[in-house]
């Protein structure tokens, strides 16, 4: 099955005085500006090269969240929904990318300490605890 790339982003040679590329998304065309447009594929590189960093996959999908670099407004994805561009996009449930969202908040929360944890499975039980009670559980694993 072909994959459908209709969300990728589309270039055009730019004219000096231009600041925005053209993206096509679905049907629909809408402009995009540089500093938008970096961002989202800044945070895109990252979740396409480190699917097993989940730090920093975890990272670049809280800020594309936050900063609804999904949406349809210029420099943006073009989807409705956190939920809609998971699934076009990396074909993630967005579940798992709030999953993915939530441990590499507890993560960051364990660097101070040291010892970063190797994986996600590992960081996911202390995701239930506040952030002092995350480094204590941390610190007596052993």
């Amino acid at each position: 099955m072909a994959e459908d790339l209709s969300w990728r982003i589309a270039v055009y040679p730019a004219m000096e005085s231009q600041t925005a590329s053209t993206r096509t998304c679905s049907n629909f065309v809408t402009k995009i500006t540089r500093p938008e447009q970096s961002v989202l594929a800044e945070c895109e590189a990252i979740v396409e090269r480190g699917m097993d960093s989940f730090i920093e996959v975890g990272n670049a999908l809280l800020r594309i969240r936050n900063e609804r670099l999904y949406d349809k407004k210029p420099g943006h994805a073009g989807f409705a929904t956190f939920q809609e561009y998971c699934e076009a996009r990396w074909n993630m449930s967005r579940i798992h990318a709030h999953r993915m969202i939530e441990v590499a908040e507890v993560a960051e929360n364990l660097l101070p300490i040291g010892n970063t944890p190797a994986s996600e499975s590992v960081v996911r039980p202390l995701a239930a605890l506040p952030p002092a009670q995350q480094r204590e559980a941390w610190q007596a694993r052993g």
